[in-house]
């Protein structure tokens, strides 16, 4: 029998962007890249995370809410994501962004 409430590594994130987007990847074929500019109003999802990472909540609903964007409160690195099982199935994923060497890159994590 598997064990209850078992949190396991799934892996890890890359981030360029000082922000992260959860989105089921069948809808990325719709994705509309581009720039962002504080001044222009949004005209591409980018620029629309963007502005929801730089809210003051720090994140919220884009893509037409199909996802949800977020900033990462430390910046560009690389973060370990977490999975939580419960019977079998996957029942919570956690990105842990905290800590003082959330900036080191994967290479520097690994020679540890």
């Amino acid at each position: 029998m598997e064990e209850s409430n078992k949190r396991f590594l799934l892996g890890y994130v890359a981030v360029d962007s000082g922000q992260l987007v959860v989105v089921d990847p069948a809808y990325l074929r719709d994705w509309k890249d581009g720039s962002f500019d504080l001044n222009l109003k949004p005209d591409n999802h980018y620029a629309e995370c963007c502005l929801a990472s730089l809210s003051v909540q720090g994140g919220g609903q884009v893509f037409s809410d199909l996802a949800v964007c977020f900033s990462t409160g430390w910046g560009d690195g690389t973060y370990p994501v977490f999975a939580t099982r419960e019977y079998g199935r996957i029942v919570k994923v956690e990105i842990e962004m905290g800590g003082e060497d959330q900036e080191t890159g994967l290479d520097e994590q690994e020679e540890v």
